[in-house]
Parts: structure tokens; C-alpha cells; sequence
């Protein structure tokens, strides 16, 4: 893929930047992933300087209708990086899941200083972790297991 490109991705003629054998064009996130999706990025964003506008689109599987993929692009159409998610994933347990792939690649994304975020306590060196605590999704440090904040609530750490 041609990360020059600055076309969004509907609207570019070149079969061969399309996805898929049949020239699918990822589309918006269903309703299902989209709020789950917001929160995670808002909590990522949080602890340091947002990227430059990106968007979440997503195509499904077409042998398999429990599962999609959530691509990551910049405005102008760049893919930044894409993963699987399982449809079938409900309430906490896919905010989660959304969290946690969407941190995976989060450093990729143009104007991202690093890999830690969202930022754990003040003096650890490491990101928060997503996790499912009973029936919410939550950032926790993964050393200690301390809640943070819930997925779509977390705030910087003062003095980071």
C-alpha cells in the first residue's frame, strides 16, 4: 500500500489499493463497535499528542459472518494497520478486545511518540493493560493489577 496516497479509500479508482479479491472497500464500523471503539481511542489519545485525524472502518469476513476486521486510516486514506474481531463479542468483553488491539497499534499511527499509552501510574514504565473486571472493561496497571479508570474515563496521570 502507498502511505503517499491521499485519496479516501471509496474514492480511488486503483483496483489494486482495494481490499479483498473482489475490490471491497472498508466501510463505517458497525453501530456494535463504534461507541466501544470512541472510548478506547479517547483513553489511548489521552496520555500524549493525539494523531493526526484517523478514522476506524471496517469490512467483514465473508466466509465467516461471526467475525470482521477494523482497519486504523488516516483521512486521506492510508491504511495504518487493521486486526480481526469477533461479532459475536458483547458489552464489556468487546470493549476489551477493542482496547487492547487498538493499543497494539497505536504507535504506528503518524504523530504518536512511543508505545505507552494510555500511561500506567506516575514512575512505571509501562502502558495500563485492558481488562474485563467482572462485567467492566477497565485500565489496570499490569504489575499490580490497580484499577486506573474505566475504558472511556481514563485521564493522564498528573506530572506525565
Amino acid at each position: 500500500m502507498n502511505p503517499d496516497r491521499q485519496r479516501p479509500l471509496e474514492e480511488d479508482p486503483n483496483p489494486a489499493y482495494r481490499l479483498g479479491e473482489d475490490g471491497r472497500v472498508p466501510t463505517a464500523l458497525p453501530a456494535a463497535l463504534a461507541g466501544p471503539a470512541a472510548a478506547a481511542f479517547a483513553d489511548l489519545a489521552e496520555s500524549g499528542p493525539s494523531p493526526r485525524r484517523f478514522e476506524l472502518a471496517f469490512l467483514p469476513v465473508l466466509d465467516d459472518a461471526r467475525y470482521g476486521v477494523v482497519y486504523v486510516r488516516g483521512s486521506g486514506g492510508t491504511l495504518y494497520f487493521g486486526f480481526g474481531i469477533d461479532l459475536e463479542l458483547r458489552g464489556a468483553a468487546l470493549t476489551v478486545e477493542l482496547a487492547w488491539r487498538l493499543q497494539e497499534g497505536y504507535d504506528e499511527l503518524p504523530g504518536v511518540p512511543g508505545p505507552l499509552h494510555p500511561m500506567c501510574s506516575p514512575g512505571h514504565g509501562h502502558p495500563a493493560e485492558a481488562t474485563l473486571t467482572g462485567d467492566e472493561a477497565w485500565w489496570v496497571c499490569p504489575e499490580t493489577g490497580t484499577p486506573l479508570a474505566r475504558i472511556g474515563e481514563y485521564r493522564a496521570p498528573a506530572g506525565d
